[in-house]
C-alpha cells in the first residue's frame, strides 16, 4: 500500500497573525530574492516604505525605544529578522539579494553596517573631531587612499610622531606649522604655503596636496563642531571635499556601488538620530556609536548558519 507523503492542513487559522509563509522558488537565486522582498515588506523599506508617525528616542546608555504617534502597529526593524542557512557556502545568493534590495545585513559574526570599511573611515573622522589624541582613529583616517600617501610616507610620519612623542594630529600640525581650531579662521594659503624641508623630503607632491586637503577639512570641521552644526553637514563636507564618495563611484563596480549605498544608509541613520535627539551633539553621537558597536545593536538582518 502506497503512503501519501503530502502534508495537508486540517484546520484554518484565520485569526493567527503568526502564520508561517512557505516560500518556494525554482532556484536559490529566486528563493533569495523572494526572501529579500518579504523582508522589505515586513520592515516597510524600499518600495514598501510608508510614512510612520512617531519617533525613536535614546536614553543615556544608547538604548532605543519607539514612541508611536497613533498607537498603530509599527513595521519590524531589520534587527528583528534572521535568515538561517545550512552553511556559509549557501549565503551568497542571499547576500546578493539583500544588497540588491538595499537591506543592511550582518553575516555570521560581523557587526553589519558599522563594520564595513567605508563606514569605519567615516566613524574614525568623527572620532578625531571629538578627540584628536585618539591615535587608532587618526591612524585609520590618515591611511585613507584619498590623501595619496605611499606606504613609506605613512611609515615615516608615524616614525616622526613617535620620536617626538607627539600624536599624529600634533605631528601634522608641527610639520605644516599651524594650530587647527585655535584661530577662528586659518587662511587657506597659510596651510598650503609649505616651507618645511622635512615635508619636501618625506612626501611627494601628490601626498603633500592630499595631507594639506585633510588639514583644511579638519580646520573647517572643528569650527563647525564648535558652532554645533549638524553632523550630516560636517560629514557631507568631508566626503565631498576629500573625494571619498567619488572614489567609490569611479570604481564602476558592484562593490563600489554597495559602498556608496552603505554610506547613504549611514547618513540616513545620522539624520534620524538628529531628528529624534535634537539636543544631542557629536560627542554624544560618537558615544552612541561606540555603544552600538560594543553591543552589536546596529539594525541589520542577521544572516547566520543553523548551527549558530
Amino acid at each position: 500500500e502506497k503512503i501519501d507523503k503530502r502534508l495537508i492542513a486540517k484546520g484554518v487559522f484565520e485569526n493567527d497573525e503568526n502564520i508561517v509563509n512557505l516560500i518556494a522558488a525554482g532556484n536559490e537565486s529566486g528563493e533569495a530574492e523572494q526572501v529579500a522582498d518579504e523582508i522589505a515588506k515586513l520592515t516597510g523599506s524600499g518600495e514598501y516604505a510608508k510614512p510612520v508617525e512617531g519617533s525613536e528616542v535614546f536614553d543615556e546608555k544608547g538604548q532605543s525605544s519607539f514612541v508611536k504617534g497613533d498607537g498603530g502597529k509599527q513595521p519590524l526593524r531589520f534587527s528583528d529578522i534572521a535568515i538561517l542557512i545550512r552553511a556559509n557556502s549557501h549565503a551568497e545568493p542571499f547576500v546578493q539579494a539583500l544588497r540588491g534590495m538595499g537591506i543592511p545585513y550582518k553575516l555570521g559574526g560581523s557587526r553589519g553596517l558599522y563594520s564595513r570599511p567605508e563606514i569605519q573611515n567615516l566613524i574614525a573622522f568623527l572620532r578625531v573631531l571629538v578627540d584628536y589624541s585618539d591615535e587608532i582613529a587618526m591612524y585609520k583616517l590618515l591611511a585613507m587612499s584619498v590623501w595619496k600617501l605611499t606606504p613609506r610616507e605613512y611609515m615615516d610620519i608615524n616614525r616622526l610622531a613617535r620620536e617626538e612623542r607627539l600624536t599624529l594630529f600634533e605631528e601634522l600640525e608641527k610639520l605644516w606649522n599651524i594650530k587647527l581650531g585655535q584661530e577662528e579662521k586659518i587662511p587657506l594659503d597659510e596651510i598650503e604655503d609649505i616651507e618645511n624641508p622635512i615635508i619636501e623630503k618625506i612626501f611627494n607632491a601628490d601626498s603633500i596636496a592630499g595631507v594639506t586637503n585633510l588639514l583644511t577639512i579638519l580646520q573647517s570641521s572643528i569650527l563647525k563642531v564648535k558652532d554645533n552644526r549638524p553632523m550630516t553637514e560636517i560629514l557631507y563636507e568631508f566626503v565631498k571635499s576629500s573625494g571619498y564618495l567619488d572614489s567609490f563611484v569611479s570604481e564602476e563596480s558592484a562593490d563600489g556601488l554597495f559602498a556608496v549605498s552603505n554610506i547613504q544608509k549611514f547618513f540616513e541613520s545620522i539624520k534620524k538620530y538628529e531628528k529624534d535627539n535634537p539636543d544631542s551633539n557629536i560627542y554624544e553621537y560618537v558615544d552612541f556609536i561606540e555603544y552600538c558597536i560594543e553591543v552589536g545593536e546596529s539594525p541589520v538582518v542577521d544572516l547566520n548558519t543553523v548551527s549558530k
